[in-house]
């Protein structure tokens, strides 16, 4: 069989750059409650935001049609108002409007440009069903088609610099489109002073970057539209119940999540709306826009920092093993070796909430969060063998030996995985045939 190089996996994300998902509305009615102890300097600079959300020193918000350009524009000046202060600068984005039936067959033909890319879906798909993180099919195109089509309500492109909503008939009420349109508004504010393009070209090209990335750029999005519901409900909000109500909102929503189908393939896509939110207000409870801004110069590029934060984790710089790893089954990182009886197809780092969310699956969140909090680095390995089908290895790093013994305790739980630990790592091999011969951990692995 004739070798091919290594090639990035197709990663559990959004096949758009930043849609806004329904889902992460969930319980943000709540957001509108008052508390009886503010901090006195973060209460103040919360009420600002939130008087801007209002509509500042104009007349207070009503209400409108997003399709009305006066709409768009009342929309845009308090997206501006909020995310950079009563003196910044409007940035009023072209908005076009797509029916149901015309965006998925967007996703659709987005979707299937890649050839490459669905030459590669099963494969992945299958191991990720083998090692038990995904239902078998997450991946198809039907599928990533499908969630995407129910859960987006609007996205921002930074290549047009503008922003695209999602007709939902009745399902949506006003209030809820005019902060979904905040939400998109916010995105084009960031692009003017980030570049959102040039942020995800500067990743390190594995899905927990990815979601790390959104987590900042989605999470502050989302941090605003929320405030902009609350200012609707026009009661005061402390900056204390303002973090509890977002963890209240994290939890019941991730709950849901886990109780349905495809549990890691859409809370991947919802991580972002969830955890930062709640970590971006810490940095701006800190010090302010300066410091939620400065977070655009080093943005992480692993998600546990975020979860550290979400989940009272250590928070001592942590930096996760090297990624990518060389292929131990390569010469020179691409061209398989002679007798290697595999050919690598795909690598991606899944990060430290896929640990978690195998451990949720298998029943013990409280074990997952612990696990995930350990995480030191990994990496997922799909090859294509010479007898046919797909076989994978991943490969995760912890902070301790117990941790590692804990995480392949909890693999071995799958009869189709086979695990091997050494110290701080576990590696666990699956293969569509059922044969995982020894040679499929590398030599001297983990």
């Amino acid at each position: 069989m004739s070798s091919s190089p290594c090639r990035l996996m197709p990663r559990l994300t959004s096949l758009l750059p930043f849609p806004s998902r329904a889902l992460a509305l969930v319980a943000t009615a709540a957001l509108a409650c008052s508390d009886a102890s503010p901090s006195a300097e973060p209460a103040a600079a919360l009420q600002a935001l939130l008087d801007c959300a209002a509509g500042g020193e104009a007349p207070r918000f009503v209400p409108c049609d997003i399709v009305d350009g006066a709409c768009q524009q009342r929309i845009a000046q308090i997206a501006a108002c909020q995310w950079g202060g009563p003196a910044a600068a409007v940035v009023q984005p072209v908005v076009h409007t797509l029916s149901q039936t015309q965006y998925r067959a967007r996703l659709h033909e987005r979707a299937t440009q890649d050839t490459e890319t669905q030459a590669l879906r099963s494969a992945v798909d299958a191991s990720l069903a083998l090692l038990g993180l995904i239902d078998g099919g997450d991946l198809s195109l039907e599928s990533v088609v499908e969630r995407n089509a129910r859960g987006v309500l609007a996205y921002y492109e930074p290549e047009s610099k503008s922003i695209t909503v999602i007709e939902q008939g009745s399902d949506t009420g006003e209030l809820e489109a005019n902060a979904t349109l905040l939400h998109e508004m916010v995105h084009a504010l960031q692009d003017a002073e980030h570049d959102l393009s040039a942020l995800r070209a500067g990743g390190n090209g594995s899905s927990d970057g990815d979601v790390a990335l959104r987590s900042l750029v989605e999470g502050e999005a989302k941090l605003h539209d929320l405030l902009f519901l609350a200012a609707a409900g026009g009661s005061p909000l402390s900056p204390e119940r303002l973090q509890q109500l977002l963890e209240q909102r994290r939890v019941l929503s991730e709950d849901l999540l886990f109780q349905g189908a495809s549990a890691l393939a859409s809370s991947l896509q919802s991580v972002p709306y969830l955890y930062g939110p709640e970590w971006l207000l810490g940095r701006w409870l800190e010090g302010g826009r300066e410091a939620l801004r400065a977070t655009y110069d080093a943005i992480p590029t692993a998600l546990l920092g975020v979860l550290q934060d979400a989940w009272g984790g250590a928070e001592e710089p942590v930096v996760p093993r090297h990624y990518p790893a060389p292929n131990v089954y390569t010469t020179d990182g691409a061209e398989p070796a002679p007798g290697s009886e595999l050919i690598p197809l795909a690598h991606d780092r899944l990060g430290a909430f896929s640990v978690y969310a195998l451990a949720r699956l298998a029943g013990d969140a409280p074990a997952g969060q612990q696990l995930a909090l350990g995480w030191r680095g990994d990496q997922l390995d799909v090859y294509e063998l010479d007898a046919g089908g797909a076989a994978a290895r991943w490969h995760v790093s912890f902070a301790s030996p117990q941790q590692a013994a804990a995480f392949g305790d909890l693999l071995q739980r799958n009869a189709l995985v086979s695990v091997r630990q050494r110290g701080n790592n576990v590696v666990g091999v699956v293969s569509e045939g059922g044969n995982r011969p020894e040679w499929l951990f590398g030599p001297a692995s983990p």
